[in-house]
């Protein structure tokens, strides 16, 4: 069939079953485009909510490192973009460099262990891209009030 021909589909008028999963996902990208503009409120909140109900310092930062980790992704991928326009894309340098972050500490464990833990590499990696990913945030953060500076003088 050629393109021409191909019609797209009626608008929906919001009285379908498969409408109300459609605004769920709106709900969830907009709650995470949300808190992925501050991270850095993020961790002290999880932390500190995590912290009232178990009552175990370790584990409080531990699980905020993790949860926030979810947002430095998106926010170091989005913030990349905005700032260097260029056709590689902030979320696949972020992958790579957790790629090779895995790549880099799988070897050192095979080295000294002589085996692969993968739950211990997966932990390990994923704290440390956090410790990375913090840096890079700011980084980026400051290269953008900078920008913004010269630009508007």
């Amino acid at each position: 069939m050629p393109f021409a021909e191909w019609k797209t589909p009626a608008p929906d008028d919001g009285k379908e079953a498969g409408d109300a999963m459609g605004r769920l996902l709106d709900v969830l990208v907009n709650v995470y485009a949300l808190l992925g503009t501050v991270p850095f409120l993020l961790f002290p909140l999880a932390g500190l909510s995590v912290y009232l109900a178990v009552r175990d310092r370790k584990k409080a930062v531990r699980f905020a490192a993790d949860f926030t980790m979810f947002f430095l992704i998106g926010s170091v991928s989005v913030a990349y973009d905005e700032l260097f326009r260029t056709s590689i894309k902030g979320f696949w340098l972020v992958l790579l460099l957790l790629l090779v972050l895995t790549g880099f500490l799988g070897n050192l464990q095979n080295r000294m262990r002589g085996r692969l833990d993968p739950d211990r590499l997966f932990k390990a990696v994923w704290r440390i891209g956090f410790l990375l990913l913090s840096v890079v945030y700011v980084l980026l953060l400051l290269i953008g009030i900078i920008k913004q500076m010269i630009e508007a003088a």
